[in-house]
């Protein structure tokens, strides 16, 4: 699975981890975006608990934290690798879009 969710994956990872949902994946490839730190999510309706990273080395020291408990799981096998792919914008390849729907009126 690819994770590039825009700095969300400090929401995201944590649910994935916290409900096992992450150990149906062999492996896990993702960002962190720790350049955009500070950031704060607050939280839907029905969740307790804002997400709140204050520094860029905040946003280093939970994206460590995240890895090394995805790695020391003895039940879930995933792998998580951290890679920033973004080459399919460069590639010149032409990625068909949708058109959008026009009414004729």
């Amino acid at each position: 699975m690819k994770v590039d969710v825009e700095s969300f994956e400090y929401i995201v990872l944590p649910d994935l981890i916290h409900f096992n949902a992450i150990c149906g994946f062999d492996f896990v490839i993702g960002e962190f975006h720790k350049k955009w730190a500070p950031f704060e999510f607050e939280p839907a309706e029905g969740i307790q608990r804002n997400t709140k990273v204050e520094s860029e080395e905040e946003a280093v020291n939970l994206q460590k934290s995240l890895i090394q408990v995805m790695h020391a799981s003895r039940q879930c096998s995933v792998e998580f690798k951290t890679q920033d792919d973004e080459s399919y914008m460069a590639s010149g390849a032409n990625i068909p879009l949708p058109t959008p729907y026009i009414e004729n009126v």
